[in-house]
């Protein structure tokens, strides 16, 4: 027995750990598969037959799901979590036959005979520990070692991202739905509104990109296919949150007409790009093909807003994957001249070959709240926001959405948004198979796969420093970064970071926004004003705070580039190439 996993630590504040367990609202309620789901992921990656995730209340401990093991709950003074629940670290116990504390345990005596039991608190962000992801066997186990300990504390984290995710949902859908009676009011009610929904909206995006990033690095450990399927579940799930909050946020700002243009310098290839990787796991999961085909004479620059249309193309190409059983979804992206010199007409038609659409339903595809038909509702969900914010932004946009469609054999939708071109144009590619550009001649193509890796400066060992107050996501940013084969270095606040930077010892610093004592921001004002080499470190913004207004006061504090959280690895790797690229301009200037 490890008695340093058993003694317990402080001793609990009992009263307010139940109360934090009540006010999440998820006792005695029925089954929900992302939970099950991670309990079955859990029996795949330990081995062992039987994990639950388990919530202690006062006189019993009652199982939210559970895999291998037909029980939903127990009385508290029987249960192995009491003891859990006493401390932050794994409780483990080898052999329940040799211990003297559990030998004559109900539990072990009788069913489910427990011969074996590790598990994990499930901490609220306030620290409450409100219960376990625990694993247990008939078997005893003495070879269950620190790594997997600390996959035990990971799993048990995305677990109670879930549970803060479950809650942050409902809380949610009745601020959207209270919004929604409300937007006739007053000025003054819209922005308290748009308000309480963006601090909605970090609250999720938070513990979202702990399940974001979890879910990458699992996906790059060993996997049997089944294994394989949970994790992308979880990649697809995250991904589909991710742009609910996306809709909610966009569907406010245009209700309210605060939604303002912004255009800037892109690379419609690698913004096309993006979105591919964004929703890769979703098409994975489908075994659809999904790629994207470029016009050789689409320009390397163009200038327009980059989020909306990446906003309009996530909701089409996403929508053409949730229609798809088999077969492929394609973005095919090109441009022509305009009337005016220095404009042109961007184009990308995104095809499927789903289910196609009656032209009975096509009248009202782009309404509020309203799918094709009653029986695509019951059977695909959605909220019916997708395509209607999608056709609110392209007219902001100053373009428009078309659609032609064939019940049975797929659809095709055509976005048209008005550019501004510089004189740099791409390098002709080799030649591909030709496709059709706006105008109806052939022309070139270069062709895009999901998830093929964004373009990068070489590889090469950097020592970063990472700015961020939430544990969860200091974990989960670790893994990837020592994936990827950096040095990582964690400071939880602002005035860490500027002691930190003035060192000298770090190639680059990714940022948070909201942390207590000093943000983000006042931050990096007081980096820039360090002496020497240290004041002109390259920092990159990952924060939770992810509207255009945000990403200006980062700019303007002084920050190199900017990600919104939830991040992804593809999202991570794409800014460490930005940075390497702009390390080797600014070398080659200097020369």
């Amino acid at each position: 027995m490890d008695n340093a996993m058993r003694r317990g630590g402080p001793v609990l504040d009992e009263a307010a750990r139940l109360q934090a367990l009540r006010d999440l609202d998820i006792l005695d309620t029925p089954p929900e598969d992302s939970f099950q789901r991670l309990t079955a992921l859990a029996t795949q990656f330990f081995g062992l037959p039987y994990a639950l995730i388990s919530l202690v209340d006062a006189e019993r401990q009652w199982f939210k799901a559970s895999c291998g093991i037909n029980m939903t709950e127990t009385r508290r003074e029987d249960s192995f979590c009491t003891r859990t629940i006493q401390d932050n670290q794994v409780f483990l116990v080898p052999d329940t036959w040799r211990d003297p504390e559990y030998r004559h345990n109900k539990l072990v005596t009788g069913t489910p005979y427990i011969r074996f039991y590790a598990g994990a608190p499930l901490r609220t962000a306030a620290g409450h520990r409100i219960g376990t992801l625990c694993l247990i066997d008939t078997v005893p186990h003495d070879d269950f070692g620190p790594r997997q300990k600390a996959l035990l504390i990971a799993l048990a984290d995305v677990a109670m991202d879930q549970i803060a995710l479950r809650q942050t949902r409902k809380t949610l859908a009745a601020a959207a739905r209270t919004a929604h009676d409300g937007w006739e009011q007053a000025e003054q009610s819209s922005l308290v509104k748009a308000d309480f929904l963006a601090t909605m909206a970090h609250e999720i995006r938070t513990p979202l990109n702990g399940i974001v990033g979890m879910a990458d690095v699992l996906m790059e450990t060993p996997l049997d296919e089944e294994q394989k399927q949970c994790v992308q579940t979880l990649q697809s799930a995250a991904h589909h949150l991710h742009v609910l909050i996306n809709n909610v946020l966009d569907f406010s700002k245009l209700e309210a007409c605060s939604a303002e243009v912004q255009p800037e310098e892109v690379d419609a290839g690698a913004m096309i790009q993006e979105v591919l990787d964004l929703l890769t796991p979703s098409a994975q999961a489908k075994q659809i093909r999904l790629a994207a085909m470029l016009d050789s004479r689409l320009p390397r620059v163009l200038y327009f807003d980059a989020s909306k249309l990446k906003q309009i193309l996530i909701n089409i190409v996403g929508n053409a994957v949730k229609f798809t059983h088999t077969g492929a979804v394609t973005a095919e992206l090109s441009c022509t001249p305009g009337i005016e010199q220095g404009t042109a007409l961007l184009r990308c038609e995104v095809r499927d070959t789903g289910i196609g659409i009656a032209p009975d339903d096509l009248t009202r595809l782009f309404t509020r709240y309203t799918q094709p038909n009653a029986e695509v509702a019951r059977t695909y969900g959605g909220s019916g926001l997708g395509l209607a914010i999608s056709k609110h932004l392209a007219t902001l946009l100053g373009g428009d959405i078309k659609v032609r469609s064939v019940v049975g054999r797929g659809s095709v939708f055509t976005v048209e948004i008005p550019v501004s071109t510089t004189m740099t144009a791409i390098t002709p590619q080799p030649p591909a198979p030709a496709s059709s550009t706006a105008t109806g001649s052939a022309s070139t193509c270069s062709a895009l796969e999901a998830g093929a890796p964004p373009s990068a400066a070489p590889a090469q060992r950097l020592r970063i420093l990472l700015v961020e107050d939430n544990e969860i996501n200091q974990t989960v940013a670790t893994a990837i970064f020592h994936r990827m084969g950096h040095e990582l270095t964690v400071a939880g606040d602002g005035v860490s970071a500027i002691s930190a930077v003035s060192t000298g010892l770090y190639d680059l610093v990714f940022m948070d926004m909201m942390m207590p004592g000093l943000d983000g921001p006042a931050a990096v004002r007081g980096i820039r004003k360090l002496r020497g080499s240290a004041a002109r470190i390259y920092i990159i913004a990952l924060t939770a705070n992810a509207s255009h207004a945000h990403r200006e006061i980062c700019l303007a504090a002084g920050m190199d580039d900017f990600i919104a959280k939830p991040a992804t690895r593809v999202q991570l790797e794409a800014a460490i190439a930005r940075y390497a690229n702009a390390e080797h301009n600014a070398e080659a200037n200097a020369i």
